[in-house]
């Protein structure tokens, strides 16, 4: 049995690979086969049950012989250089007993087949269904873990929605009513993290801290010293409490007049009591340590120099309102 390969000619208008091409003989009959290039003699001989690679750099005709009775045949592989191994087993020949060999077969009664080497642009052509296979794959890939990464967002979107309706059944008691409400019903108070009320007790709370005329409103929570700030109180009450709050606010001269009574109680406050020097509100102290601590939730000194109550002096807010005017001198 035997096989012929027919490279193109010198005339032929395809571009010959410079590197040439890699020609890949595997023998499946019992017996060895030879390889031949243009007639005359051996390039290589492949064992039976073997293979071996042949380069050819030219054009002209290769030639596989056996002498074997078989039917089996000879699988050729093409591998050019630039383009990498083509598909394995595309040639395959096989002369049943009895072919006519090529006038260029050699002798001795060896039968051959002849077959063509395919042009650069088959190759090519193969390559780019090649290339296109590829792009296919990688694009079937990419869509794949794209709707997988779709399926896992819409999964983990269920099971947040699925949380936050579980989080809603918790019951917490309010810090105010005491009462036990769901989870999302609570809301922060002022700074504080620790202690949550329902939005119906926070907007009632506030209201009466600021009609008591507490200039500073404190979280409810027990043994709790956060304080809910200005800008924060005007999202719990209307805005004409609001208004109330920032008037108190407001830095005001109350010693225009001063009567004899009243020199009489300045007095008294200057010798036995202590403004606060956070909101300025006299304190009188009966018994106890110097430790101060104000309803506001300041601290400070009794004998201190900054907390004495002075004659000439009127007493101070913590701030003043954007629409006060300044205090009189």
């Amino acid at each position: 049995m035997g096989s012929i390969l027919t490279l193109p000619s010198r005339g032929a208008p395809e571009r010959q690979p410079s590197a040439g091409l890699d020609i890949l003989v595997r023998n499946t009959a019992s017996v060895s086969a030879d390889v031949w290039f243009r007639g005359s003699g051996p390039l290589a001989r492949v064992p039976a049950h073997g293979e071996t690679t042949v380069r050819v750099l030219g054009p002209g005709a290769l030639t596989v012989t056996s002498r074997a009775d078989e039917t089996a045949g000879v699988i050729v592989t093409l591998v050019e250089s630039s383009l990498g191994a083509l598909q394995s087993g595309a040639l395959r020949c096989a002369l049943p007993p009895g072919g006519r060999a090529p006038a260029d077969t050699p002798r001795g009664g060896a039968r051959a087949l002849l077959l063509s080497v395919p042009p650069l642009r088959v190759l090519v052509r193969v390559f780019a269904r090649i290339v296109g296979a590829q792009r296919a794959l990688r694009a079937r890939r990419t869509a794949a873990l794209n709707a997988a990464r779709v399926r896992r967002a819409a999964a983990a979107t269920t099971m947040q929605r699925y949380a936050r309706r579980l989080l809603a059944r918790v019951l917490r008691p309010c810090e105010i009513c005491l009462e036990d409400v769901p989870r999302g019903v609570l809301v922060r108070i002022g700074e504080c993290e620790v202690h949550r009320a329902c939005m119906r007790c926070v907007h009632t709370y506030v209201a009466l801290q600021l009609l008591d005329g507490r200039l500073h409103v404190r979280c409810p929570g027990v043994a709790c010293s956060c304080v809910v700030e200005a800008h924060t109180l005007v999202e719990y009450v209307t805005r004409e409490a609001f208004k109330l709050y920032e008037e108190r606010l407001c830095a005001v001269h109350t010693a225009r007049l001063m009567g004899e009574d009243d020199e009489g109680f300045l007095a008294f406050c200057r010798a036995h009591a202590r403004r606060c020097p956070t909101c300025g509100v006299l304190i009188w102290r009966s018994s106890g340590c110097v430790s101060m601590r104000c309803v506001c939730g300041g601290t400070f000194n009794w004998d201190s120099s900054g907390a004495r109550v002075k004659l000439d002096a009127s007493p101070r807010a913590p701030s003043s309102g954007p629409d006060c005017p300044p205090a009189e001198r």
